[in-house]
């Protein structure tokens, strides 16, 4: 969900400053990180006290409590993982 928003490619650069093995990062690691990084870092421009990273993971969080929202008005299951590759 994170690569809709912010762009696959630059989701996959910061799993690699978090590991080289890309395929162990989590979204709560991944999430992490994108706090502490500017748009500079990943040559993307921030709005003036609104970083693209925290877009990013305002637009997931939004997301999964609409999922969840849903969820709880169906029949299905609700799944407590969501992969992001």
């Amino acid at each position: 969900m994170a690569s809709y928003n912010l762009g696959p490619t630059n989701i996959l650069k910061v799993a690699s400053l978090i590991d080289e093995n890309i395929e162990n990062v989590s979204w709560l690691e991944i999430e992490e990180k994108l706090k502490t990084l500017k748009g500079e870092d990943l040559n993307l421009t921030d709005s003036v006290s609104y970083t693209r990273g925290q877009q990013a993971i305002d637009y997931v969080g939004r997301v999964k409590e609409y999922y969840q929202l849903m969820s709880a008005h169906s029949c299905v299951q609700p799944k407590d993982q969501l992969i992001f590759f």
